[in-house]
């Protein structure tokens, strides 16, 4: 789940609604599906207003580790024995983006390597949005 951080009110110019948004809304407000990309956008400097409006709220809060560990697992996720429940949940939550982030890219025929960032990645899907 995604949160509104900004204190400015705003509105996704992606969005024909054209919701508004203030701090502490739910994003987006009707739980329709959003790009990876589009998130990544709002929720770092990348966007118009060239600072994070948005944050990542993890469900995985309420898991125990040993269910977080399990997804992990299950994941195929190399992980460090000695880390702590919020580092595991973030590891999980960032391979499960990047995950997303290709899969947008592929479909969009972006060129990537592997030892790109999610950051670089989604800085090339957004460049070939605007072409």
């Amino acid at each position: 789940m995604y949160e509104v951080i900004s204190d400015d009110k705003w509105y996704d110019l992606q969005d024909e609604t054209k919701h508004t948004y203030n701090k502490g809304d739910k994003f987006p407000f009707d739980d329709r599906e959003i790009k990876e990309s589009r998130l990544y956008e709002l929720a770092t400097d990348l966007n118009k207003k060239n600072k994070p409006l948005i944050k990542y709220t993890s469900p995985l809060k309420k898991s125990k580790k040993e269910e977080i560990l399990a997804l992990i697992e299950e994941h195929g996720i190399s992980y460090s024995e000695d880390m702590k429940k919020e580092e595991l949940i973030s590891l999980y939550e960032e391979q499960c983006a990047r995950k997303r982030i290709l899969a947008e890219a592929t479909d969009a025929e972006i060129d990537f390597t592997d030892e790109m960032s999610n950051r670089e990645i989604v800085e090339k899907i957004l460049e070939g949005q605007k072409k």
